[in-house]
């Protein structure tokens, strides 16, 4: 996320003074793409910022804010699960940049299109943040803590929970002999759907149609892969379940 978002911040006008990071090494080289100084200590963080952009691990959110005394600068932290106020301590003036986007380190990405969430403690830092966001990104949405909690649950399931499934069915295709590039039409349709219709409107298998010929077929054949069988038995109960209470 760091990288990223720094590449396209430098692209949209702004200037990055410093960066922070662990690694020396992937410090310093983001640094020189970035064409700013770094440093590897908070204690050595400059404090004549105008905004400060935690970009780390959930989990590392509240060591780092805890450790930053910034006065009235303008922090945020952009993760999708971690509540506003964790940032409380480090500044008078804080919130969040969250990009609803799945982000990989050596993929560029243009923030343009992404959907950025955004939200302030105060109009102060919200003034600040509103300006980034906007030029970042032409998708702003102004989302509180309690609500992007959930945004991010709902990513996790559209991204993370149907990448996954994509892993477990290439896995099945290098194991049985054919090849996964004949499911990605199959992808692209399904995904293409749900841009225009309503998920459950499109909804199509042997769970919704009560097939259990079909349901006990696919679990047997499925005997050799414990965790495909077990998962595969799992979402069609699921299924099932929510489709029977929607009727």
């Amino acid at each position: 996320m760091g990288a990223q978002l720094g590449q396209n911040l430098i692209k949209k006008g702004f200037g990055i003074h410093q960066l922070y990071g662990r690694s020396a090494d992937k410090t310093k080289k983001l640094a020189e793409k970035l064409g700013c100084d770094f440093t590897t200590s908070l204690d050595s963080i400059k404090k004549d910022g105008d905004i400060y952009i935690i970009a780390v691990s959930d989990k590392a959110i509240q060591e780092i804010s805890e450790k930053l005394k910034l006065g009235n600068a303008v922090v945020v932290h952009t993760a999708g699960s971690v509540d506003m106020n964790i940032l409380m301590g480090c500044s008078n003036n804080y919130g969040v940049i969250y990009p609803l986007q799945t982000i990989s380190e050596n993929t560029e990405i243009s923030f343009s299109d992404i959907p950025v969430c955004i939200e302030a403690n105060n109009e102060c830092a919200m003034k600040t943040i509103k300006i980034l966001a906007d030029k970042l990104s032409n998708h702003v949405f102004l989302v509180d803590s309690e609500k992007r909690k959930f945004l991010h649950i709902a990513g996790v399931m559209v991204n993370n929970f149907t990448n996954f499934m994509y892993s477990l069915a290439n896995e099945l295709a290098e194991k049985k002999g054919f090849d996964f590039e004949i499911l990605k039409p199959l992808i692209l349709e399904t995904a293409n759907k749900v841009l225009k219709n309503d998920p459950k409107a499109v909804q199509t298998g042997p769970a919704i149609r009560n097939d259990v010929q079909t349901i006990s077929s696919h679990i047997n054949l499925l005997n050799d892969f414990p965790d495909h069988q077990k998962i595969y038995s799992f979402v069609t109960e699921c299924m099932q379940q929510y489709y029977l209470k929607s009727k």
